[in-house]
């Protein structure tokens, strides 16, 4: 391929030009062939930063659709189990050791002291055994092969993020791990009830007003009027105190 240095071009324009009778200076000529050159990269850059930007938009939104999501057993990890346990640990086979990966009974194995414990891979006994060398007696899967890398590192994942069994029929106790992870709050315990409850102090006197919260033993409550107060439960009758312990859990 020929390349054409820019003055040789520069050039050649002004050639042309005099041979068709124009009368442009060569400063002129200099100008006009240095703002094309410009205007032709800037829509070189452009053409490449939408056609990038058409690539990277999707990219970008779908990273985030998947940061959402968790994995879960349901849809990521039972294929891998099923291939790789589900011999000796599921109910359509045999269950060992206790151990079923059956879905509708994982969550009887899935706790702060059980075999899989939600955000510890490294204190779940299941990873543990996966991990250990083949030779060793318990060492799983029982008699069989070693986990795929990535396959055991999904796993892993899954524990670290909760072991949520089912992404799409999220159990309270899964709802409220991931929105602790996340550094949320759970709205059904912060939310204040609407309904306006009866208050007894220890005189025998009684209001009405709307619980907002507890905290510190001592009940904060807003009166019909608008007025918010903080109680402290030495100044309730015990089952006022009691009514501010249980709307606070």
């Amino acid at each position: 391929m020929t390349v054409l240095r820019a003055d040789k071009m520069l050039e050649a324009r002004m050639d042309g030009d005099k041979m068709s009778g124009s009368d442009m200076t060569p400063w002129n000529y200099f100008l006009s062939f240095l703002r094309e050159i410009t205007e032709s990269i800037l829509e070189k850059v452009m053409k490449f930063c939408i056609l990038g930007g058409a690539f990277l938009i999707p990219a970008i939104t779908w990273i985030h659709a998947a940061d959402l999501a968790p994995i879960d057993f349901v849809h990521t990890v039972l294929p891998i189990v099923k291939k790789a346990c589900w011999e000796c640990h599921s109910k359509e086979k045999e269950i060992k050791g206790n151990l079923a990966f059956d879905p509708e009974d994982l969550k009887d194995q899935i706790g702060e002291f059980n075999v899989i414990q939600p955000g510890k891979p490294d204190s779940s006994s299941v990873v543990e055994r996966m991990r250990l060398d083949e030779t060793s007696s318990d060492f799983m899967p029982k008699n069989g092969r070693p986990m795929k890398p990535e396959d055991l590192e999904l796993i892993v994942k899954w524990i670290e993020q909760g072991a949520i069994v089912d992404a799409k029929n999220l159990t309270k106790e899964e709802k409220e791990y991931l929105r602790a992870s996340k550094g949320e709050s759970n709205p059904e315990k912060s939310a204040p009830t609407q309904e306006f409850l009866k208050w007894t102090d220890r005189q025998g006197r009684v209001i009405e007003a709307r619980f907002v919260g507890l905290e510190n033993d001592a009940v904060k409550i807003v009166m019909r009027n608008g007025s918010s107060y903080v109680v402290p439960l030495t100044m309730l009758d015990n089952s006022s105190a009691q009514q501010a312990r249980n709307l606070a859990k």
